[in-house]
């Protein structure tokens, strides 16, 4: 491919873009879709809130310990990203293990 490439041809960069957008669009849907399946059972939502439990989402990370305190935050890292991964791809399947949990 690096022998075909022509910096000048726009209309060869544009569909390329075009391609890197389609199979970018294609892994989101597929991520959400795969959020969707995990959190759409109760087993799946009570895997995850162990998940953001353990990674003290809902906890404080300071410690007087520097290195300590460095790996909790790691851990809570995360969480948090497993947490926006849900609330963008299933908020309401977040909302009901919130409810779950307060039972």
């Amino acid at each position: 491919m690096a022998a075909d490439y022509d910096p000048t041809d726009l209309s060869a960069e544009a569909e390329r873009d075009d391609e890197r957008a389609k199979a970018a669009s294609q892994l989101n849907e597929q991520e959400a879709k795969d959020w969707q399946f995990l959190l759409g059972d109760g087993r799946g939502r009570r895997i995850v809130w162990g998940l953001l439990e353990k990674a003290g989402v809902f906890r404080v990370s300071f410690s007087s310990d520097a290195l300590q305190m460095a790996f909790n935050e790691g851990n809570r890292n995360l969480g948090l990203v497993i947490q926006a991964k849900m609330l963008e791809h299933a908020p309401r399947a977040y909302l009901e293990m919130l409810e779950e949990t307060a039972r």
